[in-house]
């Protein structure tokens, strides 16, 4: 059950996020900016949040799929 909340979580979380990109998007913000926002808040949750050890891990698969696409699939 406590896996299942999480899930819904994330999905929200990634919902939302991705109605944030689109609309900035849609406003004809750059990508390299909306990239720069979307670093900035990532920096802000670490900052804040203090669970450095997952974050840590996510910034690695995040890092090696620039290089590899398939590396988050």
């Amino acid at each position: 059950m406590i896996e299942e909340v999480g899930n819904a979580s994330k999905e929200i979380a990634r919902e939302l996020i991705h109605s944030g990109v689109r609309n900035a998007q849609i406003k004809s913000i750059k990508v390299h900016l909306v990239t720069e926002a979307l670093i900035l808040e990532i920096i802000d949750i670490v900052r804040t949040r203090r669970d450095d050890r997952k974050v840590a891990e996510l910034l690695r698969a995040l890092a090696s799929s620039v290089d590899k696409p398939s590396a988050f699939l």
